[in-house]
């Protein structure tokens, strides 16, 4: 995680930040978010306790690196990894449960969320020039056809 504007909190807890449904408690230098209110939409579930939370990267860096990340340079793959629209604050178990993986793989146990997830996938992929192997395209627009258009 990068400090991008210099204000002592790096991306992470800038997400927690942008991301909280109500007040925040911030550490005591004002570098660290350490309680809040998130409402996760992996889950659908309220939690309070930062900790008890990751960021996700939508499109996993280690996904995209195998989908045509791995030519970017590294410059362009920081931008990538501290992109806000690619970050979602989640509970920590399903964020490592999901690992590396894509939609073909893994969806979000909360399945009201799936279509606002696939269309993040989307943008993102076309955002970043990623592109997916014939059967992970194939299955992802199986997937998208419960989504309204």
């Amino acid at each position: 995680w990068q400090d991008t504007d210099g204000d002592c909190m790096n991306t992470r807890h800038e997400m927690l930040a942008a991301q909280a449904t109500g007040p925040l408690t911030l550490s005591a230098d004002g570098c660290s978010v350490a309680r809040g209110q998130w409402l996760d939409p992996f889950s659908g579930g309220l939690y309070t306790q930062a900790s008890d939370l990751d960021v996700d990267h939508i499109v996993p860096l280690a996904w995209s690196h195998r989908h045509g990340g791995a030519l970017w340079s590294k410059h362009q793959k920081t931008i990538f990894a501290n992109d806000p629209e690619n970050l979602l604050v989640v509970d920590d178990g399903l964020n490592q449960a999901k690992g590396a993986q894509g939609p073909d793989d893994w969806l979000p146990p909360n399945t009201a969320y799936h279509c606002t997830y696939l269309a993040s996938w989307e943008r993102l992929l076309s955002k970043y020039r990623l592109s997916m192997s014939d059967r992970e395209a194939s299955l992802f627009r199986r997937q998208q056809q419960d989504c309204p258009a």
